[in-house]
């Protein structure tokens, strides 16, 4: 039996959600798909102690949300798991604006643009 993944997706919009679970599911490589729609909500997750061992093998994340956008986020992580922790971070975004480009070509985090 092949193993299957863990995802969290952090996405304000209902509707992208909606669609990113519909075809996370589609493909079976998922026993777990978590939706978050709040940026803090999830980062209160990985802050959480008790969850250090339960963390997703990839990150979906919305770039463009209110409050935290997906960099101040990836920041959020980076600061929390120094040593410990380098997730699969995919952006979500429908931007092509070059200052995304420049941001996304400043950090380390996310391996590129969905």
């Amino acid at each position: 039996m092949e193993k299957k993944f863990s995802v969290f997706v952090i996405d304000d919009s209902m509707v992208d959600s909606f669609l990113v679970r519909q075809t996370l599911e589609d493909t079976n490589l998922f026993s777990e798909i978590t939706i978050y729609s709040d940026s803090e909500e999830a980062l209160a997750f990985f802050m959480d102690e008790e969850n250090k061992n339960n963390l997703p093998d990839l990150i979906l994340l919305d770039l463009s949300m209110p409050v935290m956008d997906g960099y101040e986020w990836i920041d959020e992580i980076a600061d929390v798991y120094e040593d410990g922790f380098d997730p699969v971070v995919f952006i979500l975004t429908s931007s092509n604006q070059q200052k995304d480009h420049e941001s996304f070509n400043k950090q380390y985090t996310a391996k590129e643009f969905i």
